[in-house]
């Protein structure tokens, strides 16, 4: 993909109005492809800086120590906390001065969560508004890779609209099962990531994969319970230990809303060394609009005509489409022509086809 493609991609998925948990990790699976990392990820933050949670799938565990705040029982007066990136005087690399200076090698957070992840080198860029910070991103690499360069900030710096819009336009996701939602917030049973988890008959988790962890967590909330470390296994929501113990979860799915997303939960018995046991499995379900806008990344569509896409795909008519992106009927209805002349479709419902089913 085209710098310029993934640059447009990260800006067509802040334009969703999803909520900011659901939409960040795919904006910065699509900043991957523009600045090469090791990890990269994302923490919110309340109006004083301070961190209320984080995505970050490659160092989860070691992140999720940061936000439980175990490692300020082990920092130093003076030494570098999260909390003084997002409230540094810069937008980009405020790590700059302490990496410069020598005093990041003699802080906790480097040795702690940095150098075990083999993420020596950090970029980050914090968010913020009137209201003040919302957050930051962070890219990191290697001690041996090459050196973040102005050419990756100037890339970053110009998403940052994009990461704010996603802060501010996402509705957080309801935790009721039969709220209405949008349609293009809509979930879909076929899609989405699976992972396995084992389990004894009364739901213990025994044994899970490191995806399963990430994900269990998420349909958790993306909580730690007070006194648990972030390397203890998360137990299964209540909701589905429910749904085991009625002995309704080996033939009904359960799906469980969190600020994450959807996960869907199935369970299959299994025989064990010390007895019977199940196998739960995990899904993570994806919402319409996120898939479509994934179909619409390699289409020959200019950026106006890939939103237009994006709204007739997701259940909106000429009327909302038009005052959605503030064009004329007219125009919207030479836009849609344009996207089936180059699509190759001759109707909405092949165009609703192609990008959904």
């Amino acid at each position: 993909m085209r710098p310029s493609d993934a640059i447009a991609h990260v800006r067509h998925l802040a334009f969703l109005g999803l909520p900011s948990e659901v939409v960040i990790p795919r904006m910065l699976e699509a900043l991957h492809a523009l600045i090469g990392s090791r990890i990269n990820g994302f923490i919110w933050s309340d109006a004083r800086g301070l961190p209320t949670n984080i995505y970050s799938p490659v160092i989860y565990m070691a992140a999720r120590e940061v936000m439980v705040g175990g490692y300020h029982l082990m920092q130093r007066p003076g030494e570098l906390a999260i909390e003084d990136l997002i409230n540094g005087p810069r937008v980009i690399d405020n790590i700059a001065p302490w990496r410069d200076s020598g005093r990041l090698e003699r802080t906790v957070l480097y040795n702690e969560v940095f150098v075990p992840s083999e993420a020596e080198q950090m970029l980050d860029l914090v968010l913020r508004d009137r209201d003040g910070p919302k957050g930051i991103v962070f890219l990191t690499r290697g001690a041996r890779e090459k050196s973040f360069g102005l050419k990756d900030r100037r890339i970053l710096l110009g998403l940052a609209p994009a990461f704010l819009r996603a802060l501010r336009v996402g509705a957080p996701t309801s935790a009721d099962p039969d709220a209405d939602e949008p349609a293009e917030a809509r979930f879909l049973e076929d899609g989405g990531s699976e992972s396995m988890i084992v389990c004894d008959l009364a739901g213990e988790v025994l044994e899970m994969s490191a995806d399963a962890h990430v994900m269990l967590d998420c349909a958790n909330h993306g909580l730690i319970a007070p006194g648990q470390a972030s390397t203890d296994l998360p137990g299964l929501p209540a909701a589905v230990k429910r749904a085991l113990a009625a002995g309704t979860l080996t033939n009904t799915p359960v799906t469980v809303r969190s600020i994450w997303g959807h996960f869907r939960f199935r369970a299959f018995p299994t025989a064990m060394a010390s007895g019977g046991g199940l196998v739960v499995l995990i899904r993570q379900l994806e919402t319409l609009s996120l898939r479509v806008i994934d179909r619409l990344r390699d289409t020959p569509l200019s950026p106006r005509q890939r939103e237009v896409a994006l709204l007739v795909a997701t259940g909106h008519g000429p009327d909302a489409v038009a005052a959605r992106l503030g064009v004329s009927r007219s125009t919207c209805r030479d836009h849609l022509e344009n996207v089936h002349a180059r699509l190759g479709v001759g109707s909405r419902a092949e165009l609703v086809a192609a990008l959904v089913g």
